[in-house]
């Protein structure tokens, strides 16, 4: 019997459909005699998992989550440029703070690197700032844009 795990999410109906065969197939080998309430019921689940709203797909979900990782780079990089900004801050000045290389703190605030937790809390150390994360429902951040 092949694992559910495969099947998971990808279609849940057909996933649905799937497993319910397979479990009517084990109770009519294994309890031949007692297969008919069994099998009734598992026609009863099939009829209930029908009527069950689609849920969306799990590239739809995909595709909403890469478009918020793919956000959040841009958001941090425009938050702290513009906090450079307001407090005069070059990045020359960034980068000896860091004791980095400007090179390097153009790599950074250019918005193509995967920035972890780590760099973002030094950046801001660096600039006596203090990142605050507020999480908004979704609908309301497509309102403003």
């Amino acid at each position: 019997m092949t694992s559910s795990a495969e099947f998971y999410g990808h279609e849940p109906a057909r996933d649905v459909r799937y497993l319910l065969e397979q479990a009517r197939r084990v109770v009519v080998r294994q309890a031949p005699s007692e297969a008919t309430p069994v099998l009734e019921l598992l026609d009863e689940v099939e009829r209930a998992a029908a009527a069950l709203p689609e849920s969306p797909s799990v590239t739809e979900v995909e595709e909403d989550v890469v478009d918020v990782v793919a956000q959040l780079p841009l958001e941090i990089n425009s938050a702290i440029t513009w906090y450079m900004k307001e407090h005069g801050v070059s990045r020359s000045d960034l980068a000896k703070r860091l004791g980095v290389t400007p090179g390097r703190v153009s790599q950074v605030l250019s918005g193509d690197e995967n920035l972890t937790l780590r760099t973002i809390g030094t950046v801001a150390q660096a600039l006596h700032a203090y990142v605050n994360v507020t999480l908004v429902p979704q609908d309301e951040v497509r309102q403003t844009h």
